[in-house]
């Protein structure tokens, strides 16, 4: 009858501990990371193929779990635990930081619920540019070459290989910085209009903080 008692007891033990850790096992959370950038796109993008953390802050240095998304910005975390966590991610696209969080309880991750992960761009300053010719009414150049440069001599010399910035203005006529080193920058631009020849030398001041908008004019070059 002992033997009996004590096998039961080890029947009992092993059963207890495999659901346990069964029960452990199965609780996952998961959901979607989304990249939003509302000065180039309308719509958000998946955050896909990059890590994405689990931790009791935002901290990537000591976070606790970490997984990575696929291509659609899917993300799954093994067992969270009894305590309040977050999901966050973060990442460096074309100088910007982007960084997005969201709060995970027991209560909701033993629910079975999605998790959103939005990720929106960090802006410490930024410049707008847009172009126009002369003294037209006519919008803004969409499509239209420039360069920025830090040095004036370098500006007034247009030497491209030392421009800062050789770029486009956007479809819609404007073009966009963000997170730029405080300074003063110099803006180039040169066109051919109707057989004519334009072109500016304008300046802009970018500050700590805060956004500049800036509209640079062409003149006719002088013959």
């Amino acid at each position: 009858m002992k033997n009996l008692f004590v096998y039961v007891a080890i029947l009992l033990f092993f059963s207890v501990g495999c659901n346990k850790y069964k029960e452990v096992e199965q609780k996952k959370i998961s959901g979607y990371a989304q990249l939003h950038d509302p000065l180039q796109n309308s719509f958000a993008v998946p955050f896909a193929k990059q890590p994405v953390y689990l931790s009791k802050s935002s901290d990537t240095v000591n976070y606790l779990f970490q997984a990575a998304s696929d291509e659609a910005g899917r993300f799954v975390f093994s067992y969270l635990g009894t305590d309040n966590m977050i999901i966050y991610a973060r990442m460096i696209k074309d100088g910007i930081e982007y960084y997005g969080k969201t709060e995970v309880t027991p209560a909701k991750a033993t629910s079975g619920e999605s998790f959103n992960l939005d990720l929106y761009p960090i802006y410490a300053n930024g410049l707008i540019l847009d172009f126009k010719v002369g003294t037209s009414t006519s919008g803004s150049l969409s499509n239209f070459s420039f360069r920025l440069y830090t040095d004036k001599l370098a500006a007034q010399t247009d030497s491209v290989k030392y421009a800062y910035v050789n770029e486009k203005t956007s479809g819609g006529g404007l073009y966009s910085k963000y997170n730029l080193v405080p300074a003063k920058y110099y803006i180039v631009a040169k066109e051919s209009f109707g057989g004519i020849s334009y072109s500016a030398l304008d300046s802009v001041e970018i500050g700590q903080k805060g956004k500049v908008s800036k509209t640079t004019v062409l003149s006719q070059a002088a013959l």
